[in-house]
Parts: structure tokens; sequence; C-alpha cells
């Protein structure tokens, strides 16, 4: 029966505590203790506190707001280390102003005064100290590394150390992990490059370096050289073959010759035959239609309409290409896509159907 007794004071006690502290938070806050209680964080909210402070450095006793604090103070029994549980406790009531709600007796009390008399050192969490071994374990390992990099570095040879010290961090960091033959050849090769570096690389790719005979060196450079005249040659030609076909077959159209040439470029370009045929007829029937509205000004080589319709369109084409930064062809595409363009084409090519 005293037990009994006991059992229902301290539920009493309890209960008397839980409406207390329930009382002390703000009305603007949620009044329900049960909301209170249930109050959870996240593990980054968590992270968070604990940086800042407001909760330990494993991110329990999270404590924001009055009510936090409420929930700390009951679940104090529950610390792995009171005392510097009870410290955060009283930390944070005084931060928080509400150091009324702390209790003037009982577990959390005692375990308060006895943190400040003895430094904290009561009950070490296990947690906190499994984290500083970790820590602690990590810089050795650390340590360890830095140690097996230094030796490694003090047990190369001159002339592999002064081959290190020349690369990045990355490449010294290649250069330790190979083998020590395979270092001995790299520092070889580079020497070598060093002493004998390449002086010429042919079209072809070929390297050609400083010992090798000067004469080998001059006749591939005279080799490229006769290769790029000729190639510059055989383009030459071929540019002028096209212009000259374009004078032959298209006279009659808007532009400059070399608009006419990037035409017919483009049709040879074609690679199905008939297709190519069939595009070359077009625009060859193009220009007999072109021809027939042109009114003769002197000579064969000036046939066009003065203020006619052909050099509208020449000065679109050319006004278009040099505010837009195009080449000619292009502008000119894009001016008989105007309204404009299609008008003085229609009436260029006697056309009246203006689409």
């Amino acid at each position: 029966m005293p037990e009994k007794g006991c059992a229902g004071g301290r539920r009493r006690m309890r209960k008397f505590r839980i409406n207390e502290l329930a009382a002390v938070d703000s009305p603007a806050q949620e009044p329900a203790l049960a909301v209170l209680m249930k109050r959870d964080f996240s593990a980054e909210q968590r992270k968070q506190l604990a940086e800042e402070g407001k909760a330990l450095p494993d991110g329990s006793f999270p404590i924001v707001t009055r009510g936090d604090l409420s929930n700390a103070i009951q679940a104090f029994g529950r610390a792995g280390n009171q005392g510097r549980a009870a410290r955060h406790i009283k930390a944070r009531a005084k931060a928080l102003g509400a150091e009324d709600m702390l209790p003037d007796e009982g577990l959390l009390s005692k375990a308060a005064d006895s943190a400040d008399n003895q430094g904290g050192t009561t009950m070490p969490d296990p947690k906190d100290q499994t984290k500083e071994l970790e820590a602690v374990q990590k810089e050795k390992e650390e340590l360890a590394k830095k140690l097996a990099r230094a030796e490694s570095i003090n047990q190369l040879p001159a002339d592999q150390r002064a081959h290190f010290d020349k690369l990045d961090e990355e490449g010294q960091d290649e250069f330790l992990s190979m083998t020590k033959a395979k270092r001995k050849s790299t520092v070889e090769k580079a020497a070598k490059e060093a002493d004998d570096p390449v002086v010429y690389t042919d079209a072809d790719g070929i390297e050609y370096r400083k010992s090798d005979d000067p004469r080998l060196i001059a006749g591939a450079k005279r080799n490229d050289l006769l290769a790029k005249k000729l190639a510059d040659s055989e383009a030459s030609r071929e540019n002028d073959r096209i212009e000259k076909r374009a004078k032959e077959e298209l006279p009659n159209y808007p532009g400059e010759t070399s608009i006419h040439a990037e035409i017919v470029r483009a049709v040879e370009g074609i690679e199905d035959e008939e297709t190519r045929k069939a595009a070359f007829a077009a625009i060859k029937a193009g220009n007999e239609a072109l021809g027939k509205s042109f009114v003769e000004i002197g000579g064969h080589d000036n046939r066009v309409e003065v203020g006619g319709p052909e050099a509208q369109l020449d000065k679109l084409a050319k006004d278009y290409a040099k505010a837009n930064k195009v080449s000619e062809p292009e502008a000119y595409a894009k001016v008989l896509e105007t309204e404009e363009g299609q008008r003085l084409y229609a009436e260029y090519t006697g056309d009246n159907q203006v689409n």
C-alpha cells in the first residue's frame, strides 16, 4: 500500500509539473502540451541547431522555444552525460529568459551544480567518445599518408627528384605511384625530349627532332610547302572554273558573280546525279526567264534595268547582308521571303503571281 501511495504521489507531482510547464509558453505558441511533447526535429535541423549551440553536439536536447525547454527538462533523466546536458539546459533557459522554469531541486538541479563545480566531467557520453576516437583515427590516417608520401619523395634519386619537383600535385602523385622501372624510363624520356626537342612536325604528323639530319627536316618543310602551293593552285583553278560556269549559265541572275558561283558550287555538291541535273535545269530556266525582263543598256555585260526591280532587289539584299552580317546568298534568300522581295521578284521575272 505505501508503494502505491508513493507512486500515486509521484504521478500527482508529475501531473502538476506538466501542467505548470504547459502554462509558461506564450499565448502565440500552441498551448496544447501534447503538441509540445510531440515536437520533433529532423536530422538536418538537429545538426543546424547543434552548430548554433541550441542543441548538444550530437543533436540531442534541441531547445528553440520555451516549449522545447519544457521537453528537455522532462527528458533530462535520459541524458547520457547529465552534467553536460544540465549545463546546456541551464544556458538555453537563460538565453530564452526562462530561468524561472528550471527546478530549484531534484536531479537536474544537482547535475547542473555538479557540472559547474567539476568541469562537466560527469558520465561522459559514449557517442561523443566514439566521435572523438573516429576523429583521432582519421587524423592519424592522414598523418600516416603524409609521412609515407614524404618518405617516398626522400627516396627518389636526384634526377627523379628534379623531375618530380617540376610536376603539379596531380602529376607528382601519379609519378610516385609508378614502379621504379617506370619512373626511371619516364625521367630518361623527359631528359631526352629536353635535350633533343621536336623542331618540326610535318603535315602527316611526323615529328622531327633537333638531332635529325637537317637536310631531312628541310626536305619535309619543302614538301609541305609544295603540297600547300599545289592545293592552293588547285583550289584557285576550281574557283575559276566555277565562276566561269556561273558567268556562262547564270548571266541574268541578280547580284555579283561570286554569289552566282556559290549557287553553282552548292548545286555541284549534290551527290545524287539526277537531283543535281534537275537543280541545274531549274536555275538555268530561271536565268532564261530573268533574261527576258532585262532592258539592254550598252552591251551584253551591262544588262541591268536602271532603277528596276533587279537593282532594288540587289540593294535590299546588300543592305540586309550588311545589317545582319550574313553572306549575300543568305541575304537574297531572306529578302525573297518578304512581301517587298516577292513583289520585286515578280516584276523582275514578269510573273504577276505573288505568293
